[in-house]
């Protein structure tokens, strides 16, 4: 007898045609339906689309996600929905009248660090606001925590850290001495040595044994952990080197640092790779310049001019003049008769052995000063006659030569008189030998 039609809507719930009483009674049983909670939802427009919803324009809903239109969300905090860029905890722009982030009003920022009025202590200066680095002893309260820092040992740290403000040697990060019953570091505890090595119980694996602590040498499989690494070293070869540092511990002629035989597929050093000598020369690929070439190595004769680097030192030797000599020892690669070992021509201003000095001729009896003995004077050089017993040294042999007949019955002069004078004597006398250096007095 009574039909629902569609020309009235409640929440989806209960549709009803407007009829007599029974209508009526039908319509109130909706309404109450509707009032029960839980069964209906306000939602809110949001028609600038950022996520927070006008609170003045409301529509019902009958999940509480607020889906049954679009542009619903279930709060109605936007104090601006017309501006997606308002809303609660948007960015507030300092100064400049609007309120972005919805907390009622905009923020104040006079000093520009960053800080509003509000929880800024002093907003007319930058270097005061909560977190800024506070300035003991000043007056000042510059990070905004209702007081000044107060350092009264002068140890760069405040009283609010510092475990002992009246002593300078006593703060956070202080060396704090072992066994001596005082926290320098302020870590809450004395720190304790107990074995007396240098290293503390918080990082000393067994501070009973003076030989086992941070940095001590691990003793391979003796099953301490002496280096406090948290296990004993392992050395399977005993090689001396240990499987954390050894590519192969099973092998003790591999290890770091021993010779690599290259070409042979192993890599002895343990260095990553194994060495490679292609040409065969001696010398490795990390070494050789030309690795396909055995006369080019490190050590080999560069030919100069040839645009090759046989010696490997990044450049072809370059011998301009052609005396067999390269730049870099040649002291004058444009001239042949200028290389170390030529002839120096003394007094010429001209270093032709770059010996790094002209050769001086004083006495200018063709012998340099370096090797004659006295070249103020002509007669006394290398090679010259040494008149025996004139105390000079005229051949610069070192001595003079000795007079004839200083010792009698010495018939050779040679300073001794034996049986050599007397065979000097009967070949001149008999066999027509030559006669005695020194006639028999």
């Amino acid at each position: 007898m009574f039909i629902c039609s569609l020309k009235r809507c409640f929440s989806g719930l209960l549709c009803v045609k407007a009829m007599p009483i029974v209508g009526l009674f039908i319509m109130l049983s909706a309404v109450f339906v509707l009032a029960e909670p839980g069964l209906a939802f306000t939602c809110y427009v949001d028609a600038d689309g950022d996520g927070y919803g006008d609170a003045l324009n409301t529509v019902n809903c009958p999940t509480s996600s607020c889906g049954c239109q679009p542009n619903l969300v279930p709060n109605g905090l936007d104090c601006d929905d017309t501006d997606p860029s308002i809303h609660p905890g948007a960015t507030d722009i300092p100064n400049d009248g609007i309120d972005q982030d919805c907390n009622g009003s905009d923020f104040v920022d006079n000093d520009g660090d960053g800080y509003d009025a509000t929880v800024d202590c002093n907003d007319y200066d930058a270097t005061i606001y909560p977190g800024a680095t506070e300035i003991p002893n000043d007056g000042i309260d510059q990070d905004c925590d209702g007081s000044d820092a107060v350092d009264s040992d002068g140890d760069g740290y405040t009283s609010d850290i510092d475990c002992d403000d009246t002593d300078a040697s006593i703060h956070p990060g202080a060396t704090d001495i072992p066994n001596d019953g005082i926290d320098q570091d302020c870590d809450g505890s004395d720190a304790v040595d107990s074995d007396g090595d240098g290293y503390t119980s918080d990082v000393d694996c067994d501070d009973t044994d003076a030989s086992i602590h941070p940095g001590a040498t691990d003793i391979p499989n003796d099953g301490i952990d002496q280096d406090c690494d948290g296990s004993d070293a392992v050395d399977s070869d005993g090689d001396g080197y240990t499987s954390d540092v050894d590519c192969d511990d099973t092998d003790a002629s591999i290890h770091p640092g021993a010779t690599e035989i290259p070409n042979d597929g192993i890599d002895q050093d343990c260095d990553g790779a194994d060495l490679t000598d292609s040409d065969g020369d001696g010398y490795t690929a990390d070494v050789d310049c030309d690795d396909t070439d055995a006369s080019i190595h490190p050590g080999a004769m560069d030919i100069p001019n040839d645009g090759i680097d046989q010696n490997c030192d990044g450049v072809d030797a370059v011998d301009s003049d052609g005396d067999g000599y390269t730049f870099g020892v040649d002291c004058d690669d444009t001239d042949a008769s200028i290389h170390p070992g030529a002839t120096d021509i003394p007094n010429d201003g001209i270093d032709q052995d770059c010996d790094g000095a002209d050769a001086v001729d004083n006495d200018g009896d063709g012998y340099s000063a370096d090797v004659d003995c006295d070249d103020a004077d002509s007669s006394i050089h290398p090679g010259a006659d040494d008149i025996p017993g004139d105390g000079i040294d005229q051949d610069c042999d070192g001595q003079d030569a000795k007079a004839c007949c200083d010792l009698p019955g010495d018939i050779n002069a040679d300073g001794m008189i034996n049986i050599f004078d007397i065979t000097a004597l009967i070949s001149y006398l008999y066999l027509e030998g030559p006669p005695p250096t020194c006639p028999t007095k």
